[in-house]
This record gives C-alpha cells, sequence and structure tokens, in this order.
C-alpha cells in the first residue's frame, strides 16, 4: 500500500467564495467619469467588508459625448476570481491608473455571481508520485505539486486551489511539505493536510 496525504475538500459557506469568470451584471457606475474608450485591467475589485484579488476586464465606450458604457468580465485565468467575496456585500471596482475611467463601479454579490462551491470529499495524493511542491507567490491561491510522471508535454502535476483565512498561501504549501514529510516517515501512513481556516476548492491533475 503506497503512502498518501490527504486534502479536505469542500467549504463551510457556500455564499463566501471566489467570483465565476465572465460578465458581471448590473453595475453601478453613477460616480464613474469617462477618461478615455477602451480596456482596462490594472484593477482593484474589492467587497466593502471581504473579498479580494479578483482580476478582470473592464471595458469603457461612449466617448466624451457619452452615453457612458461601462461592462466587467472576470477572468478565466486560475486565480482571477480571488478569494472570499460574500453574497450581499458591495464590491468596488477602481481603475489604478486613472487611464480609462475614474470614480468606482460598484456591484452587490449574488450567489450567481460565485463560483459553484465544491461538494465535500477528500482528495487522495500519492506520496511516491510527487516529488516537489512549488513555493507559491504572494498572489496566488493554488499550490502545484510536481509528480514523477510526464504526459507527453509537460511533467505532470496536481493544482491545489484554496480559499484563504488567517493563513497564508506560503503557509498551505508549507502545510502540504509537512504532510508529505509525515507520510514518507510512517509506512502506510495518510496524513491530512492542515489547512487550519483556509479551505480546499479543489484538486486537479494534469
Amino acid at each position: 500500500m503506497s503512502n498518501y496525504i490527504q486534502i479536505q475538500v469542500g467549504v463551510e459557506d457556500v455564499y463566501d467564495l471566489p467570483l465565476k469568470p465572465g460578465a458581471i451584471t448590473p453595475l453601478d457606475i453613477s460616480t464613474v467619469t469617462w477618461v478615455a474608450d477602451g480596456d482596462s485591467t490594472d484593477l482593484t475589485i474589492e467587497g466593502a467588508t471581504q473579498g479580494t484579488g479578483a482580476a478582470g476586464t473592464v471595458t469603457i465606450g461612449g466617448g466624451a459625448t457619452g452615453p457612458l458604457t461601462v461592462a466587467l468580465v472576470i477572468g478565466s485565468t486560475s486565480g482571477d476570481g480571488g478569494n472570499d467575496y460574500k453574497v450581499g456585500d458591495t464590491v468596488s471596482v477602481i481603475d489604478n491608473a486613472g487611464l480609462k475611467f475614474t470614480g468606482s463601479i460598484t456591484f452587490v454579490v449574488t450567489e450567481a455571481m460565485l463560483i459553484t462551491p465544491p461538494a465535500d470529499d477528500i482528495a487522495l495524493i500519492d506520496a511516491d508520485q510527487v516529488v516537489a511542491v512549488k513555493c507559491p507567490s504572494d498572489g496566488d491561491l493554488t499550490v502545484e505539486l510536481f509528480t514523477n510522471e510526464y504526459n507527453g508535454s509537460a511533467v505532470s502535476k496536481y493544482t491545489c486551489s484554496f480559499e484563504l483565512d488567517n493563513i497564508t498561501i506560503q503557509e498551505i504549501a508549507v502545510n502540504i511539505s509537512e504532510a508529505f514529510r509525515k507520510a514518507e516517515q510512517a509506512e502506510n501512513s495518510q496524513p491530512f493536510v492542515e489547512l487550519a481556516d483556509a479551505e480546499c476548492l479543489g484538486v486537479t491533475f494534469a
């Protein structure tokens, strides 16, 4: 029997999640002032009480004479949904450079704007298969585990996605490494990864 680590997948609050990819509507643009038509991706998308780190594109139209048009699309790259957005909270979107608009776009988070919550599950990862845990950057919400397998174009890896609360992504990576250490030291062991207040949104392998 191989040694495995276990990661608890699931969330406690299904109304407290990352934003899902796609257009956000409706938007309140009552305080927005046109600067130039075009796209802005240098954005701060932050909730009034919680929710940070989302990334996307605001498209401004209408020209100097209007009428002003504003569209917001959350990106589809891993991590673009940010962390900890809550149903009912008001989120503000600011063009950091002020090159396309000034003021603040706002919207109230609805359940339809959030990702589908993951089903409760336990992810088993073979400790003998994983050879390295990548140290994530500050803005990351995933930890990558590189394996000794090759998929034909690259080294296969596990990608573990998290929603963070009172713990950093680097601390999660350390806890994963510690679980692997424990698994290797005790034959047929299956230690759980310590998540503290974080929640695992899913584990994929590719």
